[in-house]
């Protein structure tokens, strides 16, 4: 889906980016197994790169005008059938501006300005042996999971996708301090990975790319689903979008994703190293794929065989958190080098052929230095000296009960483990014991990021 704007929640403008079933994976459907990270076994036999890792290009490019900040269009959010369910009143909704902007009136304080480093005690979620009231929010001992309750047609119409959340992050922002960088929301439906929801996941962002943060939180994160959404849902995927792409490649299909770029990452496009031209009497057909895993270190040798599988790549998507990000999106977010980071290729006028196996036809390659990507970015450029490398979220789950059952909360603790985890789980493992299945954070970043789920007693305010 492309990326949309919003009114803000916080004074500034909001873009909503939604990950669809119908637009994301690598063949344009997001399905529970590639999501998961489960090897797609029917994929086409591995085939031979005949390019260089880092293409002969033409004198690179640079495109018109830097590409600095998109002129927001406001849309009217969606108004649920029926208000949600507090124990207190909430207070009124955000007033959007003649800008179409939104104001803090009614908002707790803002963020200080000083970024703190995610505490060491954040990285393991305690054990469950209560819960305590902070307002309308239920606040859980395992300090790693808020809920709050809310009517049944709320849930019904925010597993939709048409719910619109800016009443209740603005009462989370009075009860809580401002010093998490995300807040994950999720749906107590019961259901576990949905193939029928209508909305997968989708991240909306408080629009910081300035040379300032007006607030700590950066944006957060919708998923239909609690149990499974950030270990089988696009978590990776959706968090990037923060970065992520927004004006940093031109892409003709959809602006927040990578599209036929040689990028191969969380939002989709090609690894060079697999782009070949399978017929050499059509020189304008192209095919591209991703690498089927990622190799441990220190592996055995047996890994090889496995990893040199190739399937198909996603414009939109390649597989959930089977894949880590890759270097243009390390590099967006200010965790890889600029001379880490390869040219990138993006196709001209280009026209699928057969989804499912990566083929397509293109008119034309435009060469993307980082150099040129800088000055499309201009000053919201990364810059890894002094990017954040640390981050904070808080989980919210919006339940029609007036608590999360025993179940549900083990499962979403568990998976927030291991997300956090600065290392590899043991859930991670596959291919025996010879590859990851799929990322966390911290494998996913190369080691260079991390988050913490937890001490969220310590937001209280």
């Amino acid at each position: 889906m492309s990326l949309k704007f919003f009114p803000s929640l916080a004074g500034v403008t909001l873009v909503l980016t939604a990950c669809l079933l119908i637009s994301c994976g690598g063949s344009g459907v997001e399905s529970a197994a590639t999501t998961a990270g489960v090897p797609n076994t029917g994929t086409p036999a591995p085939v031979t790169s005949n390019l260089p890792a880092t293409p002969s290009a033409p004198t690179p490019i640079v495109t018109a005008a830097p590409v600095v900040t998109i002129p927001p269009v406001v849309s009217t959010p969606p108004v649920a059938s029926t208000p949600p369910v507090f124990s207190t009143p909430l207070v009124s909704a955000p007033t959007p501006s003649a800008g179409g902007s939104v104001s803090f009136t009614g908002w707790g304080a803002a963020h200080s300005g000083v970024l703190t480093k995610a505490a060491d005690s954040a990285y393991q979620c305690k054990p469950n042996a209560g819960s305590e009231l902070v307002g309308s929010f239920r606040l859980y001992a395992n300090d790693c999971v808020i809920s709050l309750q809310v009517s049944s047609a709320v849930l019904r119409d925010y597993i939709a996708g048409t719910y619109d959340l800016s009443p209740i992050l603005q009462q989370f922002s009075l009860k809580f301090k401002d010093e998490v960088d995300t807040i994950v929301v999720m749906a107590d439906s019961g259901l576990d990975n949905p193939g029928t929801s209508p909305l997968y996941g989708r991240y909306n962002t408080v629009d910081t790319r300035t040379t300032g943060r007006a607030r700590r939180l950066m944006g957060y994160l919708e998923f239909p689903f609690a149990l499974g959404s950030v270990i089988n849902g696009p978590f990776l995927h959706e968090f990037v979008h923060e970065w992520a792409n927004r004006g940093i490649l031109p892409n003709e299909i959809d602006s927040g994703h990578w599209g036929y770029a040689s990028v191969g990452g969380q939002l989709g496009g090609f690894d060079i190293d697999t782009l070949v031209q399978p017929n050499p009497q059509q020189i304008e057909l192209y095919k591209g794929g991703m690498k089927q895993c990622t190799s441990l270190a220190g592996a055995l040798q047996n890994w090889v065989d496995y990893c040199n599988q190739i399937r198909a790549f996603g414009g939109f998507a390649n597989g959930g958190n089977s894949v880590p990000y890759a270097e243009v999106e390390l590099w967006a977010m200010g965790l890889l080098a600029d001379n880490q980071v390869r040219t990138v290729q993006v196709a001209r006028d280009a026209v699928s052929v057969d989804p499912s196996i990566g083929t397509f036809i293109v008119l034309g390659w435009d060469y993307f230095s980082v150099a040129n990507m800088r000055a499309r970015l201009g000053n919201v450029a990364p810059n890894i000296s002094t990017s954040q490398k640390q981050f904070r979220a808080a989980v919210l789950i919006l339940t029609s009960d007036d608590i999360v059952t025993a179940a549900t909360l083990n499962r979403v603790t568990s998976d927030l483990d291991i997300m956090q985890k600065r290392g590899v789980a043991e859930a991670m493992r596959g291919c025996a014991n010879n590859c990851l299945i799929y990322h966390n954070f911290y494998t996913a970043t190369r080691n260079q990021g991390s988050i913490a789920f937890g001490d969220l007693r310590t937001l209280k305010r």
